[in-house]
């Protein structure tokens, strides 16, 4: 996650020189969010499965 807080600040330190660099940087930090998420997703899921089974 730090490194999506990197790309964020980067972009916010961007957005007045470049809103092109700072689009991507967005993106990009999102991109990394939502794989966060799914990860997360994951393991909750796998948590699930065996609290269920014991």
């Amino acid at each position: 996650m730090s490194l999506s807080k990197g790309l964020i600040t980067q972009a916010i330190e961007q957005s007045a020189a470049d809103q092109l660099q700072c689009e991507e940087a967005l993106k990009q930090a999102a991109t990394e969010i939502a794989q966060a998420q799914t990860l997360v997703s994951q393991v909750q899921s796998s948590l699930q499965t065996q609290s269920a089974t014991e």
